[in-house]
């Protein structure tokens, strides 16, 4: 069977949290891709992106950019979070994805 890469953006208080070994489990819509056992994640930080007003000069968020911080996790386990609530029947997929961080880059990482 061939790992496949997924790529996805974090948040800098789960990110650390993921880092830490305190979170162990990403929760993910599954209707777009298809996840397996094996397979690797890579974790991007991301973070506010600061602008400058032109008229003013007062700052103010322009929304997100990777802060270059990355992780790189195998999935160890995948819960279809769908079957296991019945009222969910109708929604998109769901998964909750088991990992565990294999490297952590303080640079950005080339994939």
């Amino acid at each position: 069977m061939t790992r496949k890469a997924h790529i996805f953006k974090i948040l800098p208080e789960y990110f650390e949290k993921v880092r830490t070994g305190e979170k162990k489990a990403e929760f993910r819509r599954a209707d777009d891709r298809v996840f397996n056992i094996g397979d690797v994640v890579l974790l991007r930080e991301i973070g506010p992106s600061i602008g400058f007003s032109s008229n003013t000069m007062k700052p103010f968020c322009r929304g997100t950019k990777y802060t270059g911080r990355a992780l790189i996790c195998d999935i160890t386990d995948i819960t279809m979070v769908n079957s296991v609530y019945p009222e969910l029947k109708g929604l998109p997929d769901f998964v909750m994805l088991s990992i565990s961080v294999t490297h952590f880059s303080k640079d950005t990482i080339s994939w």
